[in-house]
């Protein structure tokens, strides 16, 4: 590996990290009195901005796939896929990480939760 390799590997860990923190600062915010939580809203909003920006220039894309269909294609792992049939409708129900993709190319694979087509 390469040791611009190695740096795209990290900034993408790093940037898996920054978007789960950012998801559970999101659902803290929902406990903030109101005007402190619109602040709060609007803090989160230009730092996951800044991350797209800091990612985006070094040719990496964060992408979820909240409700879009589940197949064997994508380029994510279902932690609860298990808990259905096989042959099951199954949709993404919930972006646990992000999927990083660089140049078209899969840098680090997504997890997610799934559910039945039309029990989500």
């Amino acid at each position: 590996m390469s040791e611009k390799d190695d740096v795209i590997s990290s900034l993408s860990a790093l940037s898996v990290e920054c978007w789960r923190l950012a998801m559970s600062f999101e659902r803290a915010i929902s406990d903030f009195p109101e005007g402190k939580a619109q602040r709060y809203a609007s803090q989160l909003r230009f730092s996951r901005m800044q991350l797209e920006t800091i990612v985006a220039a070094h040719g990496l894309r964060l992408v979820t796939f909240d409700g879009e269909a589940f197949h064997d294609g994508l380029p994510t792992s279902a932690d609860n896929l298990a808990d259905f049939d096989e042959g099951s409708e199954l949709v993404v129900q919930k972006t646990l990480e992000p999927t990083i993709i660089k140049d078209m190319r899969v840098v680090s694979k997504g997890r997610v939760l799934v559910a039945e087509k039309g029990m989500e």
